[in-house]
């Protein structure tokens, strides 16, 4: 993932149709060395039962998040074998500048997500440097796309595709059910469209001041806005 991709959602959505993993980000808190202090030996099944924990589990498939930094050292704690039982896809977001933009206003903020309970304030300013923050996400998320490519690249018999944020937030029943089918799950549409119909576990953050902030990175951030247009612009084949 490539973060603030809408893999919160889609998680939620997997975890409620219960049978085809939970999207977990089990990873996210902990560092290296945790896990490599409870997993000196690489071992696999150790590695699932103690470290994703059963939260990853739903319908025997394990799914999770990672982003690609983590992927590197996990793949210092696991067997090498491991490259060989898993499919691989990744998500990314089309808008990159309303991605980091995104980035700037949960680091700033404090909330990465909308869950409902009203405690984010919309009227949250961003901070004086938000462009220059901008411009660090941009990077940030530019580096891990070439990082999912090179990846791509090197396992094309494992990788099975993309989906958009984008993609995610107009039609998460079709996309997810793009995404079981990509990595070889029969889908239960039955189930599926009952999963969709549950509370959303997250909810797009809105802030009032994203579009004035929106227009400044596209004045100030010089080529943002045709490669912007180059992102969003291309059509069928």
């Amino acid at each position: 993932i490539t973060g603030r991709c809408g893999s919160t959602l889609l998680a939620g959505v997997a975890k409620a149709y219960g049978n085809f993993g939970t999207g977990h980000d089990a990873l996210n808190p902990a560092p290296a060395p945790a896990w490599k202090e409870h997993n000196p030996r690489r071992d696999l099944a150790k590695f699932i039962r103690h470290i994703l924990g059963k939260q990853t589990m739903a319908g025997g498939i394990v799914y999770f998040q990672i982003t690609p930094e983590r992927w590197e050292r996990l793949m210092t704690l696991l067997p090498d074998e491991f490259i060989g039982m898993a499919t691989f896809s990744s998500i990314t977001r089309r808008n990159i500048l309303a991605q980091a933009i995104s980035f700037a206003f949960a680091s700033a903020s404090g909330y990465w997500h909308d869950r409902g309970d009203g405690e984010y304030d919309g009227n949250f300013g961003p901070p004086d440097d938000a462009i220059e923050q901008v411009r660090e996400h941009l990077a940030a998320i530019r580096r891990t796309e070439e990082a999912i490519a090179g990846f791509r690249a090197r396992h094309p018999q494992l990788f099975v595709g993309n989906i958009f944020y984008e993609d995610i937030a107009a039609d998460p029943f079709s996309t997810l059910a793009a995404l079981m089918t990509m990595h070889g799950h029969a889908v239960d549409f039955t189930r599926l469209t009952e999963a969709i119909a549950q509370p959303a576990v997250t909810r797009k953050l809105r802030y009032h001041a994203f579009p004035d902030l929106y227009r400044r990175c596209l004045e100030q951030i010089p080529g943002l806005a045709e490669s912007l247009l180059h992102r969003l612009g291309g059509g069928p084949g």
